[in-house]
């Protein structure tokens, strides 16, 4: 794996315009939270979820922090990776790990 340690001169192609992508899932999740069932609706989330959410139940809100955070680290690691800003600790070890997981869901859907 190459983690470049600083981003491309100006004017190159560094082949990373598509990490900026990565940025809005994290503020859809803040906006679940903030604007509550309708917003978990929306964006796909199962129906107990969502009447849990109507209800104003703290678990919605608490597992979607939880996916947030997870989310904002993996952009970092993204961004990291990209050359945006300096290496994270155990880069080498944790953007394989990430593409393992996604691979996974990924593959997931297929078979079920």
């Amino acid at each position: 794996i190459f983690l470049p340690s600083s981003p491309a001169p100006p004017g190159a192609d560094s082949g990373n315009s598509m990490v900026i992508l990565a940025g809005p899932v994290p503020s859809d999740c803040v906006a679940c939270i903030a604007f509550g069932a309708a917003w978990y609706r929306y964006f796909g989330a199962g129906p107990r979820v969502v009447r849990l959410a109507h209800a104003g139940h703290w678990w919605p809100p608490l597992m979607t922090a939880g996916i947030t955070a997870v989310l904002v680290a993996w952009t970092l690691y993204a961004l990291a990776a990209a050359g945006w800003h300096s290496p994270l600790p155990a880069s080498r070890w944790v953007l394989p790990a990430i593409g393992a997981l996604l691979l996974l869901r990924a593959s997931g859907s297929f078979i079920g």
